[in-house]
């Protein structure tokens, strides 16, 4: 099949949720994999800085490896260990209409980024949902009982995705919605997902905070953690997601409260080169801090702290100007620089 038979017969793929579960439950080795259901994790055993076991309200399992793949509870779970796990949930929002003329299974899934939106088929209708810029986050701490279970309709906050999807469906100002969906889902201050062994905690390890984007990561991710956990280290480059970028600072709540409110809109958003977060910000700022910026400085953020890019940089109204071509942060450095480094019976390593 060609990429414009592609394209237009919409050969993109799609997977539910039981379909993907329902094999390994299925043909996995009963004799070596056990899945209990309905229990809950009240703490997690440590011994010498490394994971003993796992006390649950059914009994305590010792165990030389935990894999926390708890979803939004990851954080909690993490707390349990000591382990910093830096997501928060927030409200996500979609809406099932009724059957539109036309619309048919292969339907290719359609994005409008401008509009913050996407859509598929479903049972003859559409699903429609988006990324809005400005999110709702949820509660701190998710209830234990908090499973398969709807939140609140909420029209006024959906009403920046609505209006974009009648413009550019015009079909949906003369069709029901059969159904409103608002449900949690968790997001990391970076919209990378967290995996790997945490670095307070040997044999600890997560796989959560997958930012909407967990069913197509989860073959991937998956077989990532597997390979770490066997042969002690990454079988390939994933400091883009390796746990150990987070410090735990990361983890307060109030830090996270404000910046996943901009985190899910950035699904959409275009990932300009020098793109800065602009939430939760400022959180550490050195002792000059006012002294430059005083002086008309505009700041970066690396790691909580607000450093100053090298150079002039020119203002837009949202900071940083924006564009794919060469940075104006450079324009006044000379590359030309020469740096030297001499040892007298010491060793030196630049990294």
């Amino acid at each position: 099949m060609s990429l414009r038979e592609r394209l237009v017969k919409g050969w993109f793929g799609r997977l539910a949720r039981e379909a993907m579960l329902y094999h390994p439950v299925v043909f996995g080795d009963p004799a070596r994999v056990t899945i209990a259901e309905g229990v809950s994790v009240e703490n997690v055993i440590v011994h010498a800085g490394r994971v003993a076991g796992v006390r649950t309200d059914r009994g305590t399992i010792s165990c030389e490896v935990v894999a926390n793949c708890t979803g939004q509870w990851a954080r909690q779970v993490g707390a349990l260990a000591g382990v910093t796990v830096p997501l928060y949930s927030a409200e996500h929002f979609y809406v099932v209409t009724e059957k539109i003329p036309g619309t048919a299974p292969d339907l290719p899934v359609m994005r409008d980024p401008d509009g913050f939106i996407y859509y598929k088929e479903e049972v003859g209708g559409l699903v429609m949902g988006g990324f809005e810029p400005v999110a709702k986050p949820w509660l701190e701490t998710i209830p234990d009982e908090f499973e398969f279970q709807l939140l609140e309709e909420d029209w006024d906050h959906f009403s920046v995705l609505m209006e974009s999807a009648l413009v550019r469906i015009p079909a949906l100002q003369h069709t029901g919605i059969r159904k409103f969906y608002n449900g949690p889902e968790s997001f990391t201050p970076d919209n990378q997902f967290i995996l790997g062994e945490a670095p307070s905690l040997r044999n600890f390890f997560v796989a959560a905070g997958f930012n909407s984007v967990g069913i197509a990561s989860a073959g991937g991710a998956g077989r990532a953690l597997a390979q770490w956990i066997v042969g002690g280290e990454p079988a390939s480059d994933l400091v883009g997601v390796d746990i150990r970028r987070f410090a735990p600072f990361n983890g307060n709540n109030q830090w996270l409260r404000a910046r996943v409110g901009e985190v899910l809109g950035l699904h959409y958003a275009v990932p300009w080169p020098n793109r800065e977060f602009e939430t939760a910000r400022p959180f550490r700022r050195s002792p000059v801090h006012a002294q430059v910026a005083s002086a008309g400085a505009n700041f970066g953020s690396k790691m909580g702290w607000e450093p100053k890019p090298c150079g002039k940089v020119p203002l837009t109204a949202s900071g940083l100007s924006r564009s794919y071509g060469s940075l104006e942060v450079f324009t006044d450095v000379d590359l030309r620089t020469s740096l030297r480094f001499w040892s007298s019976g010491c060793r030196i390593c630049i990294g």
